[in-house]
This record gives structure tokens, C-alpha cells and sequence, in this order.
């Protein structure tokens, strides 16, 4: 049986992915149902395994830059670890338990396929599209490590069931499209982290040692025995104002009945007009909708940096070389700090920031040149991701030697890693390594 490999799933259009998602499942003894939008297929267990098989890149991927240990991956195209890890994940997952799986198609432009889905369920209620046995959904769509999201999903005991001992934890997002299939069939449902990280940037990057340890986690959760967990929508009345903090939009509405401030840690608005939406939101209108209508996606949330000052004398910890020193940044210096003191340096060519492996631990101002503790009023820079220094180099030459390819404007043919092979070889023994 042909398995399908983390390089395979990274360099197949969307088109392709599921023609061949759809034959490795015949191969596996699945009966698969092809439709407009989505892949579906009955397992034996009672559990419901789904990922979304097209990326926000515009090409597939034909370039896969590596760490020296395998470790991560990256490209300059777009790696699309969101969300082919999700699509990897579950194909690896089913080589020992045979869940139901659903592969939808274009979630990143509004969940378009697990709406067809869902409408397909409406409309067919004989068409063996909807698992007979169906105790929970698993969504492996989410960026990080350990994130476990529920959305609109307000069901406590299935919290507990998928986050105690299992190193998972709970996180925020708000939309996905188990926002849409879960209260369709009427089961409780989350979605967990698949080792990707920057989505929708070029500057994405998976961390394969992560992804492998979420699958044994996934599955370690699947053979805990449980009765069947519903869809209990949470009931929130929104009221946001035009309001804006540093994490993200906050405003004052009521959960569950009772008042409280609440915060929605997805969304940064990148805009000196904030979102403001007073009142409540209309009954038949998904609050989730209503963003992704504004072009505001769950995922878009990035981490934030302050730019050190040409005002400030910084006392540094070079990590590295285990000693401290004085640092004065000029005014055209490119140099951040995150909320923890580590020192960023930022690449204007791939819009990325690369760690310095330092940490600011007091600073001297020069107005009275007092050494003083470091403090964090506000992020105030710019918005920007940040890769694992050990891909730097690699993705950094790949994407300077081959920039004018990617330029919209440009029609030539992107340039075909040829070392695929390799790649499967590295992820083979990067599985080995962290498993």
C-alpha cells in the first residue's frame, strides 16, 4: 500500500490532492464519497477525523527548504502547512484506527466545502454521508502545539475528555469548519494543533516533530472509551465597540447570562478604523460569517514586537556566548523585542523576524542613565512573524536566488526541488527521532 508522505501532501494542487486522497482511501478499504466541496468516508470508529485540503498559497509548493535535523520545514512559495498537516496527520492517523474522515475543499475562502457538506447532509438524508456511529469530531487544523479550540461548541465534559492528560489546552479561536459540521450533526467537536506555524504567510514553517507527537496524542485520545458528546451551542450576545487593545479586540457583552468584559484573541485589526458592531448580532447571522465576510479570518492573529529605541542603552544576555553587554541600537537599526525581552533581528527581504539568541535585561535611558529592569508598556511595532533560526539561510537563498518568480505579474515556471526523495527519507527518520 502507497502512503502517502509530508512532501506529497505539501506539493499536490488541491485538485490533486484529493483525486489522490480518494484512491488511498479505495486502497484502504474505504468506499469514499466524492462530492462538490468535500471527501467523504465511513470508518468503523466512532469518531470523525477532518482537515481542509486547499493552502492560501496561489501555486502548490515545489520547493521544501529543510533544517539540518529535519526538523522543520518551510518553503518559498508557502509551505501550506495549514492545512496539509491536518491532511497528513489524519492519513497517518487511519493506518491504525479507522475513524471516519471528511476532506473539505476551500476553507480558507469561507469553509465553502464543509458548508456543501453540510448541505449535502440537508438534502440527502439517505446518503450514507454522515458517520452511523458518531461520538465526536477532530478537527487537525489549528496552528501551534497544544491549542485545542471548541468555538461555539460549549460542552464541558468533552473539554475535559480531550484536554485532561493529554497535553492539550484550551485555546480561543473563531471559526473553522467544524463551526459549521459540528452543529450540523449535532456532536461536539474541536479542533487541535497541527505544528504550523505564520499561516497565510510565506513565511510558514511545520515543525514535523510537533505534528508526529499531536498524532500519537490524537490517537492516545481516540482509544479512550466514551458515550457520544452533543453540540451545546454557547450563548453569547455580542457587542463590540470600537475598542482595540494590543492582543486583540475586547468589548462588553454577556456569556451565558452574565455580563462580563471578554476578549477575542483571533482577531488584530491591522486598520486605524476598528471593527465596530453595536448591538447584537442578527439571529441568522453567524457572528463567524460576519467576519469572515469582512475578510478577518481566526487565523490571521500574529505575534507582535516593540522596536528597540536609538534613545535607550540596552544591557544584553547573549545566550550563546553566555555573557552580557551594552547595546545602543542607531535609528535605522532593525532590531525588536517580543513580551519576554528576546531580541529579534527583521529581514525587510522576506518580511520575517530571525531570533538573535539574546534577552534584554535592563536598560539605561539617556536622559538620566539609571540602569532600570525591563518593562513592557505596549506593543507598538509593526505586525511580523518570526521562523526558527535554523531555516533562516536556506529559506532566506531559495527565495532571494528565485524572487522575480514570484511575482504575480511574472508567468515563468517556479523551479521543482528534485531532492522530493530526500524528503520523504528526512521525515521518515525525523518520525523515528521524535516518536
Amino acid at each position: 500500500m502507497k502512503k502517502i508522505t509530508m512532501a506529497e501532501c505539501c506539493t499536490k494542487t488541491q485538485e490533486n490532492l484529493k483525486a489522490f486522497l480518494k484512491a488511498e482511501l479505495i486502497e484502504r478499504g474505504y468506499s469514499p464519497l466524492d462530492q462538490d466541496g468535500f471527501l467523504f468516508a465511513e470508518g468503523e470508529l466512532p469518531v470523525m477525523l477532518t482537515a481542509h485540503m486547499d493552502t492560501v498559497h496561489h501555486d502548490n509548493c515545489t520547493i521544501i527548504c529543510t533544517s539540518p535535523d529535519g526538523k522543520y520545514w518551510m518553503s518559498p512559495q508557502g509551505i501550506g502547512g495549514d492545512d496539509r498537516c491536518g491532511i497528513y496527520a489524519i492519513m497517518k492517523i487511519i493506518e491504525t484506527h479507522r475513524c471516519s474522515v471528511l476532506f473539505t475543499e476551500d476553507e480558507e475562502t469561507g469553509c465553502i466545502g464543509a458548508k456543501k457538506y453540510t448541505d449535502f447532509v440537508k438534502k440527502n438524508p439517505d446518503a450514507n454521508c454522515v458517520p452511523k456511529n458518531l461520538n465526536y469530531i477532530v478537527e487537525i487544523d489549528r496552528k501551534n502545539a497544544d491549542d485545542a479550540v471548541f468555538y461555539s461548541c460549549d460542552n464541558p465534559e468533552f473539554e475535559k475528555f480531550v484536554t485532561e492528560d493529554t497535553g492539550f489546552k484550551t485555546a480561543h479561536g473563531s471559526c473553522s469548519d467544524i463551526s459549521y459540521v459540528a452543529p450540523a450533526l449535532g456532536v461536539a467537536a474541536v479542533n487541535f494543533s497541527s505544528g504550523y506555524y505564520n499561516p497565510h504567510q510565506i513565511s510558514e514553517y511545520i515543525n514535523l516533530a510537533e505534528l508526529n507527537e499531536n498524532i500519537r496524542r490524537i490517537k492516545a485520545i481516540i482509544d479512550k472509551p466514551c458515550e457520544k458528546f452533543e453540540y451545546i451551542e454557547k450563548k453569547y450576545t455580542y457587542n463590540y465597540s470600537s475598542s482595540y487593545s494590543s492582543y486583540g479586540s475586547y468589548g462588553y457583552g454577556s456569556k451565558n447570562g452574565k455580563s462580563s468584559y471578554y476578549w477575542d484573541d483571533d482577531y488584530d485589526y491591522d486598520s486605524p478604523k476598528q471593527l465596530s458592531l453595536w448591538g447584537n448580532a442578527p439571529e441568522n447571522l453567524a457572528y463567524e460569517d460576519f467576519l469572515c465576510d469582512l475578510g478577518l479570518y481566526a487565523e490571521d492573529y500574529v505575534e507582535r514586537f516593540e522596536k528597540l529605541s536609538s534613545f535607550v542603552t540596552y544591557r544584553i544576555n547573549d545566550e550563546i556566548e553566555n555573557k552580557e553587554y551594552e547595546f545602543s541600537p542607531t535609528k535605522t537599526d532593525t532590531y525588536y523585542q517580543d513580551k519576554d525581552f528576546i531580541v529579534y533581528k527583521y529581514d525587510e527581504d522576506v518580511k520575517c523576524m530571525v531570533t538573535c539568541n539574546c534577552k534584554i535585561v535592563g536598560r539605561k535611558y539617556s536622559e538620566n542613565g539609571n540602569l532600570v529592569e525591563p518593562y513592557f508598556n505596549k506593543y507598538s511595532a509593526d505586525y511580523y512573524y518570526m521562523i526558527p533560526p535554523v531555516l533562516y539561510t536556506d529559506f532566506y537563498n531559495y527565495y532571494m536566488e528565485n524572487i522575480e518568480l514570484y511575482n504575480d505579474d511574472i508567468d515563468e515556471d517556479i523551479p521543482v526541488d528534485t531532492g522530493i526523495e530526500e524528503k520523504d527519507q528526512m521525515e521518515e527518520d525525523i518520525m523515528k527521532l521524535y516518536n
